[in-house]
């Protein structure tokens, strides 16, 4: 046992106790300790990608394909439950993260026997980490360092230095991200672009927009709203945003980002006196606002709208979610003014015309109205 698992071993019940009221959150601890003792079976590969949640393993994906395509054979590890169905989508192997106990991550090593492991964006998890650089190479992928995140960073820093002395290469999205993984002390730093374009869907024609539409229960003279990736206070904005134009030809779609508060968001459009339906049920036109309740299809859904809002963007404390899938798409985008994770992205889809930024629920209201 490391002192870093001491140091797990002693806080977990900790952890675990300010989860409890989270079930989504709590349920997928208690999964990943349940993997100390009871393993997924790892399949060996060349390469070994470990991403965390949705967008993560897309682009684990992306790296993955191209990979094959050398060549290479690859094994995505995700930690949330919708991660692992999201990989399981994507038709390439993938199995469920161990969580950062030496014994874990050793065994995972072990197993998959990989030349080089890939961590997607930055997740730095020690005693993984530490194993690999005894075993591989390490790179970081599309690595990403927000102002915020480089503050917390730079202050653990001394504690950090054997961690990200074991970095062999840091490929990040951009030249201010590079400098920051340089100034915190990583060597070999080279900004390469964000692999998410690589990622992005293209328009689809429009009578493929036509039969998803059709297959949502949209007529042709309506106008979508898409709120992809949304939170419960930007999905209460967009409902009020909206409330005056439903019924008049505007349909609503919500796909939450997490899906622990469907019952709540039933409510909230029962309130308002409008009617719904989820996406799993195989609506008919019968709705003035959709659920998507099921997972993976945010970006075929994108397809149908018409206007876009991309979630976590409302608030602090998210930085926003992917802004290039509904633009790749062809699809007018409006977000909130916390973007920081695609700050690139929407500095050029704002400079083109492409993409709206609003200050609040009723600064949506008019973009809509306009």
């Amino acid at each position: 046992m490391t002192p870093l698992d001491a140091l797990y071993a002693a806080t977990l019940p900790i952890f675990a106790a300010a989860l409890l009221p989270d079930k989504r959150r709590f349920g997928e601890l208690t999964s990943s300790v349940a993997r100390l003792f009871s393993p997924p079976a790892y399949r060996c590969a060349d390469v070994l990608l470990h991403a965390v949640s949705v967008g993560e393993v897309r682009v684990a994906a992306a790296v993955a394909h191209y990979l094959l395509r050398k060549g290479l054979s690859t094994l995505i590890t995700a930690t949330t439950r919708r991660g692992l169905q999201t990989a399981a989508k994507t038709g390439l192997p993938f199995a469920p993260a161990p969580p950062d106990f030496s014994c874990a991550v050793n065994r995972l090593l072990r197993r998959v026997s990989p030349k080089v492991l890939v961590l997607v964006e930055l997740e730095l998890w020690p005693n993984l980490v530490l194993a690999a650089a005894r075993r591989c190479a390490l790179v970081i992928a599309n690595a990403r360092m927000t102002e915020a995140a480089f503050a917390r960073y730079l202050a653990a820093k001394p504690i950090l230095t054997p961690i990200i002395k074991r970095v062999d290469l840091v490929l990040a999205q951009n030249p201010l991200y590079a400098e920051r993984f340089l100034r915190l002390g990583f060597e070999r730093v080279e900004a390469v672009g964000n692999i998410k374009y690589d990622a992005a869907p293209t328009p689809i024609s429009a009578e493929e927009r036509e039969a998803i539409r059709q297959e949502l229960g949209v007529g042709k003279g309506d106008f979508v709203v898409v709120g992809g990736s949304t939170y419960r206070v930007e999905e209460e904005g967009l409902l009020e945003a909206c409330r005056d134009y439903i019924g008049k030809g505007m349909r609503v779609v919500l796909a939450p980002r997490q899906g622990d508060h469907f019952p709540q968001l039933e409510e909230a459009i029962r309130r308002r006196g409008l009617r719904f339906a989820r996406r799993s049920s195989q609506p008919t036109s019968e709705w003035d606002v959709l659920i998507v309740d099921t997972v993976g299809e945010l970006v075929r859904i994108y397809a149908a709208a018409d206007v876009a809002f991309v979630g976590g963007t409302l608030f602090a404390g998210k930085g926003g979610h992917n802004v290039i899938e509904p633009a790749g798409l062809g699809v007018g985008v409006v977000c909130g003014k916390h973007y920081e994770n695609f700050k690139d992205a929407v500095v050029m889809l704002k400079a083109a015309g492409g993409l709206v930024v609003v200050d609040d629920a009723a600064e949506l209201k008019q973009q809509l109205k306009a």
